[in-house]
């Protein structure tokens, strides 16, 4: 569920193109995006959070 919300997301995301770095998957929830490893879940209505901290972002706002 998290890898299919995650693909369609970045697959929208509107400056795609500008991106170097994409996310690598480690295993459930579990990435690596460049020399970071990130904690990714989903809430609902598809809304794709990374941990940063203590808490999350949206993925946008991870991005950027």
């Amino acid at each position: 569920k998290i890898d299919i919300a995650l693909a369609n997301h970045i697959n929208a995301f509107p400056e795609k193109k500008m991106m170097k770095i994409m996310f690598l998957r480690e295993s459930e929830g579990v990435y690596r995006f460049g020399q970071k490893r990130v904690n990714v879940k989903v809430e609902a209505g598809n809304q794709v959070l990374v941990r940063v901290g203590g808490g999350f972002l949206t993925v946008d706002e991870f991005i950027k």
